[in-house]
C-alpha cells in the first residue's frame, strides 16, 4: 500500500531500506505553470518487493535521508528519462546522484528504441497496460485524490521488475557497457550547474539570423532576463519572450525616451522595464567588435553538408541497427553535420562521434568516409554557439545545418 509521507523520521526508514535492497525506483511530480524552477509536489519511491511511497515534497523538513540515497553510488537508482526528476532533486538536496540507471536510455540500447515512454516500456516488457489519467493534475492539492495516488504508485511499482528485464536484454544485445557509459552523463556535474546569464542568448529561437552587432544586444538582454526570472522565479517568457528579445536586437530604440515613448513603449514589458532594458543596450555598445559574438561560418554549400550529413547518418543508421541501438541515440542531424564540418576543417581528432562507445561502433566505417572528402581552407577560430546540447568542439546550428 501506497503512503503519504512527510515526517523525517519516516523518511528516513524508507531511505534506509532502499539501501539495504540495493536498488530503488524514483519519480517525481511536478507543477511547472507560474514558476523559473518547477514546484516539486510528490517524490515516488518504489522498492523491490513492490513498496512504494509517495514523499509529500512542500512538507519535508529535512532531506538529508533523502540526500544519502541520491549520492550513494552503490544504490541503483531507476528512473525513467531520467535528467529532468534527477535535476530538481539536485536543487532539493544539494548533492549529486550517483548510481543512475535510465530506463529510456536502457531501451534504446537493446532493440526498444530510445523515444518509449513509461507506459508503452512496461507494455512492451511486461505486458502492463496503466492508464495515464493524471498527468496534468495538481499535485500541490492535499490531500491527493484516489486517482492521483493510484497513478503516482503505477510510476514506479513495477521499475524493480522492469529493471531486471532491461538488464538482461542489455547483455543478450552485447550492449550493457555501452549504455552503462552513456548513463555516465548523470555523474557529470555540468548537467545540474545552471546556464550562465550570458550564455542563455544561445538558445533564444531566431538568433541565428543575427549579425555580430545585434548577437552582442542580444546576450546583454538575454542575461538580463535569464536573471531577472530566476530572481522573481517566474517563466522566461514572463518577463520577455524570445521574439521580443529578437526585436530588440534588431531595431534597438534610440535613447531611454524612445523606449519609453516609441514604438517600444506600446508594448506593455517594454514599457514596465525601460531602464533595464535601455542599460542592456548601453552596455553592448561598451563592448569593442573583438569581442562580439559570433556564429559559426559554414565552409561548405548548404547541399554538401546537407549530402554529407546525410551520408554519416546512413552509416550511423546501418551499424547502429545491427546493434540493436537507437540510431537518435549515436547521433542526431546536428552531431553529424557538425562531424563533417570538423572534417572539412581538418580537425576531427577527439570529436565526440570518433571517441567512446561511439567510436567503437563508428569509427572503423567513417574514417574512410570523412578522408574521402577534400578539406576546405581552414576557418578562423568561432565562438561556439551551439547551445547547450552541442557537441564539444566545431558545432553548427539548425540554422546553418538546414
Amino acid at each position: 500500500m501506497s503512503t503519504l509521507v512527510s515526517s523525517p523520521t519516516a523518511l528516513a526508514a524508507i531511505t534506509r531500506r532502499a539501501r539495504q535492497c540495493g536498488l530503488a525506483a524514483i519519480d517525481t511530480e511536478f507543477v511547472w505553470t507560474r514558476t523559473y524552477y518547477p514546484v516539486l509536489g510528490i517524490i515516488q519511491i518504489g522498492l523491490p518487493d513492490g513498496e512504494v511511497h509517495l514523499i509529500d515534497a512542500p512538507a519535508l523538513t529535512d532531506t538529508a535521508p533523502l540526500a544519502e540515497l541520491l549520492a550513494a553510488p552503490d544504490v541503483v537508482k531507476i528512473l525513467h528519462d531520467a535528467s529532468g526528476d534527477l535535476i530538481i532533486l539536485q536543487r532539493l538536496c544539494g548533492v549529486q546522484p550517483r548510481g543512475v540507471f535510465d530506463a529510456r536510455l536502457a531501451a534504446g540500447f537493446c532493440g526498444l528504441g530510445a523515444t518509449l515512454s513509461l507506459v508503452k516500456l512496461l507494455q512492451a516488457l511486461l505486458g502492463i497496460e496503466l492508464a495515464k489519467t493524471e498527468s496534468r493534475t495538481d499535485w500541490l492539492a492535499r490531500p491527493l485524490t484516489p486517482a492521483q495516488v493510484e497513478y503516482a504508485t503505477d510510476d514506479v511499482r513495477h521499475m524493480p521488475e522492469m529493471y531486471a528485464c532491461l538488464k538482461a536484454r542489455l547483455h543478450e544485445y552485447g550492449n550493457a557497457a555501452w549504455a552503462g557509459e552513456e548513463m555516465g552523463v548523470y555523474d557529470d556535474p555540468g548537467l545540474y550547474t545552471a546556464t550562465a546569464p550570458r550564455d542563455a542568448y544561445r538558445d533564444v529561437k531566431g538568433m541565428g539570423r543575427l549579425t555580430s552587432r545585434q548577437l552582442n544586444l542580444l546576450r546583454e538582454l538575454t542575461a538580463w532576463r535569464e536573471q531577472r526570472a530566476r530572481d522573481k522565479d517566474r517563466p522566461r517568457g514572463r518577463i520577455l519572450r524570445d521574439d521580443q528579445l529578437i526585436d530588440l536586437a534588431l531595431r534597438p530604440p534610440a535613447s531611454l525616451d524612445a523606449m519609453r515613448q516609441g514604438w517600444w513603449g506600446r508594448v506593455r514589458e517594454y514599457r514596465r522595464d525601460a531602464e533595464a532594458l535601455w542599460a542592456c543596450v548601453a552596455a553592448a555598445e561598451q563592448v569593442p567588435p573583438e569581442q562580439w559574438p559570433r556564429l559559426p561560418r559554414n565552409p561548405l554549400p548548404s547541399k554538401v553538408l546537407k549530402d554529407r550529413a546525410d551520408a554519416v547518418l546512413a552509416l550511423v543508421r546501418q551499424h547502429a541497427e545491427a546493434r540493436g541501438i537507437d540510431p537518435t541515440l549515436v547521433a542526431p542531424r546536428r552531431h553529424a553535420s557538425s562531424l563533417v564540418l570538423a572534417a572539412a576543417r581538418g580537425r576531427i581528432n577527439g570529436h565526440p562521434l570518433l571517441q567512446g562507445w561511439r567510436g567503437e561502433l563508428l569509427s572503423a566505417a567513417l574514417q574512410p568516409l570523412l578522408a574521402s572528402w577534400p578539406a576546405v581552407a581552414d576557418t578562423p577560430a568561432l565562438f561556439d554557439v551551439g547551445g547547450a546540447d552541442s557537441l564539444e568542439g566545431d558545432t553548427v546550428g539548425t540554422d546553418v545545418a538546414g
